[in-house]
C-alpha cells in the first residue's frame, strides 16, 4: 500500500496504525501458560507456604490446616463453573467483576463494585511493599555496611527499589511481564517440591505420613475450623481473575482462560496441601503449632535441617523475587482495572489511554504508581513496620474486598440466570427438544450460542451460586469479626471499620452510577460494554439499588 497521499504532514494515516495495533495486539496475544503465569504470581505461592500457612497454624490453634485448604479449594471450584458460564454470555471483552455484577445487578451496583476492586487490589500490591522490605534487609544484612552516606539500612529502601521495578514493568507488554513471571513460578516450584519431599523424607520421631492422616485433615471444631478456613482463603486471593485478562487470551479465549484457572487450581492445591502436610510430618502433630510461632523462620529451619544451609537460604533469595513478581501481577490487576473504567467512562478518559508502543495501560499505571508510592511514603514517615503495619495489615484489607467481591459475584451470577430463565427450558432432557436444539446448533453460529445457553444446567444456574454466595458471606463475615486475629491484635475492632470504608465505596460508586445515568447517559450506557446490561426496562437495576 502506497503511504503517499495529500494528508498534511502533522496528520496521522489511519490505515496503518490500524494495521500496525492490530499486529502489536496479536503479538500481545496471551496462552493459558502465561496467564497462569500471572495468576500463579498474584497468588505468590512461596509467600503462602512460608508465611499464611505457618499463621494459620498458630492463629487457628489446630493442625488441620490441609483439611481446611481442601475445604477452600472446594469453594472455589462450586465458583467457577458458573462464574466461566456466564462470562459466554456477556457480550465484549470486558469481563471483571464489576462487569459480571452490572450484568447480575444492575449497573449502579456494578460501579461500586469497580471502586471496591481498585481499593482491594491497591491495598494487596502496597502490602506487599512493606514485607519485601522486612526480608530483603534480613537476607542481605550480612553483606551490608554498617552505614550508607551516614545511615543505616532501612528496609523502606529496599521497598522503594520493589516499587520502581513494579513502575517500570508495569509500563511493559503484557507478554514481556508473562516470561518473567512464569521464570520466577518456575523457580518457587523448584525450591517448594524438593522441600515437600524432603520434608515427608524426615518425620519427627513417632511421626509418619500414614499416622499424621487424621492431624492433617480431620478438624477439631467448627469455630476453629471457620478460622482456620478464613486464614487459608488469603492463600487463593489472585486466583480469581482469569476472566480479567479475556481481552488478552488467545483464541478460543474462554477456553484458554479457563484452563489456566483450571490449571493453576490444580498446582496450587498440590503444592498447598501437600507442603503444609509435609510441615506436620517433620515437626510432629504435637510440637507444629509451637514451632510455627516463628512464622516463615520455622519453614528455612525445616529447609536448613533436612535438606541444608545451602537450601534454604536459596529459598530466601526466591522470596526477594516471588514478591516484586507479585506486585507486578497486582498491579497489573488494578491498571487493567482503572483502564477499563476509565475507557468505559467511569473515570477519567485519559486513564483508558493505551501505550501506542506496548499497548500497555500507561496512564493507569502511572497513577497506581503514585498511589503506591505515596502509600508507601506515608508509611515510612509515621513509622510503621513493614511487615506488621503495610503487609499485613493492608494485604488483610484487600483480602476483605475481594472476598466482598466473589459474594456479589455470585449474587450477580443467580440474578442473570434468574432473569434469564426463558433461555433455559425446564424439560431440558426432553429428547423433541433436544433435537430441536440440535438443529438450531447446526443452524449456524448464533444458534450455536443459543445452543450453549441452554445446555446449562440447574446445577450451573443456581446451585452452585447459591452455594458459592452462601460460602463467601460466612468467609466475609468471618473475616469483618476475625479481623484483629488476622492481624496479630484480637482486641482490634478494625474489621468494622474497613467493612464500613468498602460499603462506602459501594454506595459512593451506585450513587456516582444513578448520577451518569441522569446527567451523562452515553457514558451511563458504555459500562459493561454496549447493550451488556440491556435490561433497564425490567427494573433489574432499581432492584439492585433497593
Amino acid at each position: 500500500m502506497s503511504t503517499m497521499s495529500n494528508t498534511p504532514p502533522g496528520a496521522r494515516a489511519p490505515e496503518p496504525k490500524v494495521d500496525e495495533a492490530a499486529e502489536l495486539a496479536e503479538k500481545n496475544q496471551l496462552s493459558a501458560r502465561r496467564i497462569a503465569g500471572f495468576l500463579l504470581a498474584s497468588v505468590t505461592l512461596l509467600t503462602v507456604v512460608t508465611g499464611v500457612i505457618t499463621n494459620g497454624f498458630t492463629a487457628a490453634r489446630i493442625t488441620a490446616i490441609p483439611g481446611a485448604l481442601v475445604i477452600v479449594f472446594a469453594m472455589l471450584l462450586a465458583f467457577l463453573p458458573s462464574f466461566f458460564a456466564m462470562g459466554r454470555m456477556i457480550r465484549g471483552t470486558n469481563k471483571a467483576f464489576y462487569a459480571y455484577c452490572a450484568v447480575g445487578l444492575g449497573r449502579p451496583a456494578g460501579v461500586g463494585v469497580s471502586f471496591i476492586a481498585l481499593g482491594a487490589y491497591a491495598a494487596l500490591q502496597v502490602g506487599l511493599y512493606g514485607v519485601f522490605g522486612d526480608v530483603a534487609l534480613t537476607t542481605l544484612q550480612p553483606w551490608l555496611p554498617p552505614t550508607v552516606l551516614g545511615a543505616t539500612p532501612s528496609p523502606w529502601w529496599f521497598a522503594l527499589g520493589a516499587w520502581v521495578v513494579t513502575a517500570v514493568l508495569g509500563r511493559s507488554r503484557l507478554k514481556q511481564n508473562s516470561t518473567l513471571l512464569l521464570i520466577v513460578v518456575a523457580a518457587e516450584l523448584v525450591w517448594i517440591l524438593p522441600f515437600t519431599v524432603m520434608n515427608f523424607a524426615h518425620p519427627a520421631q513417632g511421626s509418619s505420613i500414614i499416622s499424621t492422616v487424621d492431624d492433617a485433615f480431620i478438624p477439631i471444631s467448627v469455630a476453629t475450623t471457620s478460622i482456620a478456613v478464613l486464614i487459608c482463603w488469603l492463600a487463593i486471593i489472585g486466583i480469581e481473575n482469569p476472566p480479567l485478562y479475556l481481552s488478552k487470551a488467545r483464541e478460543p479465549q474462554h477456553r484458554t482462560a479457563s484452563r489456566a484457572a483450571y490449571g493453576s487450581i490444580v498446582v496450587m492445591a498440590v503444592i498447598y496441601i501437600s507442603a503444609s502436610w509435609s510441615m506436620i510430618v517433620t515437626a510432629g502433630p504435637s510440637a507444629i503449632i509451637g514451632a510455627s510461632a516463628v512464622g516463615p523462620d520455622m519453614v528455612w529451619a525445616m529447609a536448613d535441617h533436612n535438606v541444608g544451609p545451602w537450601f534454604g537460604l536459596l529459598g530466601r533469595i526466591l522470596f526477594l523475587a516471588n514478591v516484586p513478581a507479585a506486585a507486578v501481577a497486582f498491579h497489573t490487576i488494578v491498571t487493567m482495572y482503572a483502564q477499563n473504567l476509565g475507557s468505559e467512562g467511569i473515570l477519567w478518559s485519559w486513564v483508558g489511554k493505551l501505550s501506542h508502543r506496548t499497548l500497555s495501560p500507561r496512564n493507569a499505571s502511572a497513577v497506581m504508581s503514585a498511589i503506591a508510592l505515596a502509600v508507601i511514603v506515608l508509611a515510612w514517615v509515621l513509622g510503621w513496620q513493614p511487615t506488621a503495619g503495610l503487609f499485613i495489615i493492608g494485604g488483610t484489607i484487600g483480602a476483605v474486598g475481594v472476598v466482598m467481591m466473589l459474594f456479589l459475584t455470585s449474587l450477580s451470577i443467580l440474578g442473570h440466570f434468574r432473569r434469564n430463565r426463558d433461555v433455559y427450558p425446564a424439560a431440558q432432557d426432553n429428547d423433541a427438544q433436544q433435537a430441536e436444539v440440535g438443529q438450531a446448533a447446526r443452524a449456524g453460529e448464533a444458534a450455536a450460542g443459543d445452543h450453549d445457553r441452554r445446555r446449562h444446567s440447574l446445577r450451573i444456574r443456581v446451585v452452585a451460586p447459591a452455594i458459592s454466595a452462601v460460602a463467601t458471606f460466612v468467609v466475609l463475615c468471618l473475616a469483618v469479626a476475625n479481623f484483629g486475629l488476622l492481624i496479630g491484635d484480637p482486641e482490634s475492632n478494625l474489621g468494622w471499620v474497613v467493612a464500613g470504608i468498602y460499603l462506602l465505596f459501594l454506595l459512593v460508586g451506585v450513587g456516582y452510577a444513578l448520577w451518569l445515568r441522569r446527567n451523562a447517559p452515553i457514558r451511563y450506557h458504555k459500562i459493561a460494554g454496549d447493550d451488556t446490561c440491556a435490561d433497564d426496562e425490567t427494573g433489574a437495576e432499581d432492584v439492585a439499588v433497593a
